[in-house]
């Protein structure tokens, strides 16, 4: 990793969060009940991918659903290789495992 400069590195990441990730709490005076509304099931999921680079942000995505090969894969080729440079790494989480985590644009 100290072979390459911070402008040959790219971090790439993917992330979501569920719309029913809130905390139903709150205070109460002491033995009355406090009631909140909270959905016991998914309704909708929102997900981002993007790549960071020397500072910058590139090619973010966001979608609804999950992430799966298929987006990824589609994403590298619609959105991130337009604005990688030749010589730049790209560096991956393990999440990937199909997809070289170390893998060089030449």
């Amino acid at each position: 990793m100290q072979a390459y400069c911070a402008e040959q590195l790219v971090y790439v990441d993917e992330a979501g969060v569920d719309d029913t990730e809130d905390y139903a709490y709150g205070w109460y005076a002491q033995s009355e009940r406090f009631e909140a509304l909270k959905l016991g099931y998914r309704t909708e999921r929102i997900s981002m991918i993007a790549a960071w680079c020397n500072r910058q942000v590139l090619a973010p995505l966001t979608f609804t659903g999950y992430c799966d090969t298929a987006l990824v894969e589609i994403w590298i080729q619609q959105c991130l290789v337009g604005q990688l440079k030749l010589g730049q790494v790209d560096l991956w989480k393990r999440q990937f495992p199909q997809i070289d985590p170390y893998s060089r644009i030449d």
